[in-house]
């Protein structure tokens, strides 16, 4: 869940064009299937959103290179609704390792109490 200020993030400071937050970890071995954006409180105008992940310790993999936004691109979070992953022509992969779910804005500073909730899903088939 987003607000001004991400709440259960790695972000206290209020969202800004072009911040990137962690809001969750994908564990090792989930195989990423799908996903589904809820945004309950719209953000601030022209407010949107790339969402994607990106590993905990910090080294991409060359089998699963992390992706700013494996589930979505320019997902509108100035208003309020349910929008699907738009990125299609992605297929589902294997996490082999921790990842963080991140959710990078762009389009304006968010300067609205919005509220976004991202549903992910996917098997836990562990890791190859």
């Amino acid at each position: 869940t987003l607000f001004r200020s991400a709440v259960n993030s790695d972000s206290t400071s209020a969202i800004g064009n072009g911040d990137k937050v962690r809001i969750g970890i994908l564990p090792a071995g989930m195989c990423l299937d799908d996903a589904l954006f809820i945004v309950s409180d719209a953000f601030t105008a022209l407010v949107t959103a790339d969402i994607g992940f990106e590993y905990v310790d910090g080294v991409d993999s060359t089998d699963v290179p992390q992706d700013a936004d494996y589930f979505g691109t320019a997902i509108t979070l100035h208003t309020a609704g349910r929008y699907p992953a738009d990125n299609a022509a992605v297929r589902p992969v294997t996490l082999p390792k921790d990842a963080y779910l991140i959710v990078t804005t762009a389009g304006a500073a968010n300067a609205a109490v919005g509220v976004l909730d991202v549903i992910v899903r996917g098997e836990m088939v562990g890791v190859a």
